[in-house]
């Protein structure tokens, strides 16, 4: 089959949703599919990534907000564009909200694939905006009816609810998963890189998330800071910033040397290869995440398949997910995160939890349940 994703981020974005379409389109290539990604223009240097085709539109907004670029070449681009499957990624952004309209004209099989409704978990303090999207989701109730199926990340999440008080009929679990390189780790230089950045095994926490206010690692450095815990601390992002220099000089502020004393280590790291980044997420005895807002968060599935006992704040679906503890403050972060490092037998029976886990994360199986999903939806079509 031939499929087309619509897709505001994509490879090389580092984020949720443009990994997991990143995983899903190579997934659905190495089955012998043929797969486009229309996605936000980013200056890439390629046409092709293993052996997905990608294709650039300069366009930005949602329906609250407006819209800015080439919209009109990227509707006639999706209504031209010859395909079995089309799957829209997200609403609440333009790749998705532009194309609404356009859905009767489709001829391929319709459909979205929702990673919450942000709205719904946090509604705009302005209240124009807060009307525009009020405005928004009532005209989507009349909109879905067009789609032929719709994929949800959890049956617990605000969408899904949203589809059932709509009556939506078609909607299939896609859990979110992991790329392979976490089931088969090269971890030959691990030893190096502890050293490099005087880390012990199983003896530091770590975080892994974009840096920014929404992940809220600032929250997290100050209560762990303010928590006495002496195991080293590292966070990881994608990409230095802002917000990471804050954390830097937070660190600096409040953490004495660690040759001076009993204060840990801090690390703020970003811009890491993969076999760092794996040599670090796997030698780390917990995973602590504090994020505000999330709806599947990838880097605790992350975690689960490499074995680590996770804590983090109860945000999405985090507290059905295997392997950790799911709490509701920044402070109770700190007393699981201190249980964990001090309690043995809790820390081996969450990370046998992890590794009986981690193969539902696997994403051969989810490409495999997204084309038996595509199957029953045309099923019911025909």
């Amino acid at each position: 089959m031939k499929f087309l994703f619509l897709s505001q981020s994509y490879y090389p974005d580092q984020c949720g949703v443009s990994n997991v379409v990143g995983y899903l389109s190579e997934g659905l290539v190495e089955r012998g599919h043929e797969v486009t990604v229309f996605t936000e223009k980013r200056k890439r240097s390629f046409l092709e990534h293993n052996k997905v085709s990608v294709i650039e539109f300069d366009c930005k907004g949602n329906a609250a907000i407006g819209y800015q670029g080439e919209i009109e070449n990227y509707q006639k681009a999706v209504i031209s564009f010859k395909c079995d499957v089309i799957i829209l990624e997200c609403a609440q952004v333009w790749n998705t909200d532009l194309v609404l309209p356009l859905l009767p004209q489709l001829n391929a099989l319709r459909i979205l694939h929702s990673h919450d409704f942000s709205y719904l978990k946090r509604k705009p303090r302005n209240p124009l905006l807060n009307y525009r999207w009020w405005r928004y989701f009532k005209e989507l109730r009349k909109h879905i009816i067009n789609f032929d199926g719709i994929f949800v990340l959890d049956e617990t999440l605000p969408d899904a609810r949203w589809l059932r008080d709509a009556q939506f009929g078609h909607v299939h679990v896609l859990p979110n998963g992991v790329h392979p390189d976490f089931f088969a780790p090269d971890l030959a230089n691990q030893s190096q890189v502890m050293g490099k950045y005087e880390l012990v095994t199983n003896q530091y926490a770590i975080c892994v998330a974009n840096y920014g206010e929404m992940k809220n690692q600032k929250g997290l450095l100050k209560e762990y800071i303010k928590s006495g815990l002496t195991h080293d601390l590292v966070l990881i992002g994608s990409h230095y910033n802002d917000y990471s220099n804050e954390l830097k000089q937070i660190a600096r502020k409040h953490v004495a040397r660690r040759h001076g004393g009993e204060s840990p280590q801090i690390l703020v790291l970003a811009e890491l290869n993969c076999s760092e980044h794996l040599a670090l997420l796997f030698g780390a005895k917990v995973f602590i995440y504090a994020s505000k807002l999330e709806a599947f968060p990838l880097v605790i599935c992350e975690a689960i398949v490499a074995g680590i006992p996770w804590v983090s704040t109860n945000v999405g679906c985090v507290s059905s997910l295997p392997g950790g503890l799911a709490v509701d403050k920044e402070t109770n972060l700190m007393d699981m995160c201190r249980e964990i490092f001090n309690r043995k037998e809790l820390w081996r029976n969450l990370k046998e939890d992890c590794q009986s886990s981690r193969n539902q994360f696997d994403y051969k199986l989810l490409v495999e349940k997204l084309l038996n999903s595509v199957s029953t939806i045309n099923g019911s079509k025909g």
